[in-house]
């Protein structure tokens, strides 16, 4: 079955694509300070719409240098970024990639900026390739922790 083939990439990709946030100017990124980020992600699994995987991490990390280095690799694959729009605290942008042999896979990501410490973000992504549905929808809250050993 040709879409089963591609499950394991869309599945990646659309996990992928909640990383992404603005990536145009400098400026489009909000100001995230590094340290010890704790992620709490839940991520509908795009196979069994309506299913939730929660996934928890902490990490030393430098947020705006980690979306960054995500979008470089985005953008090597393919992928399109629209310019960021901000409205007060909330940055909204999209991403569309190329999937192999299964068209396109766009995202529309909605990054609500809490703090220096604190971000929300929200996707959804549609043309995912083994997904009844053919979307998957994901959040993500990020916590700044404290600082790295």
């Amino acid at each position: 079955m040709r879409t089963a083939r591609f499950a394991p990439v869309a599945t990646l990709l659309a996990a992928a694509l909640g990383l992404v946030a603005p990536a145009s100017a400098a400026d489009d990124y909000p100001p995230l300070r590094p340290g010890r980020w704790r992620f709490h992600r839940t991520v509908e699994d795009p196979a069994t719409p309506g299913s939730k995987k929660v996934l928890d991490s902490e990490k030393c990390a430098d947020p705006v240098a980690d979306m960054r280095a995500m979008n470089d690799q985005l953008v090597k694959i393919g992928c399109r970024f629209s310019p960021a729009t901000r409205e007060g605290d909330v940055y909204r942008f999209t991403a569309t990639c190329p999937l192999p042999d299964a068209g396109e896979a766009v995202s529309v990501s909605v990054l609500t900026y809490l703090s220096a410490e604190a971000y929300d973000l929200a996707v959804e992504a549609r043309g995912i390739p083994g997904s009844p549905s053919g979307a998957t929808h994901e959040e993500l809250e990020a916590r700044r922790i404290g600082d790295c050993p």
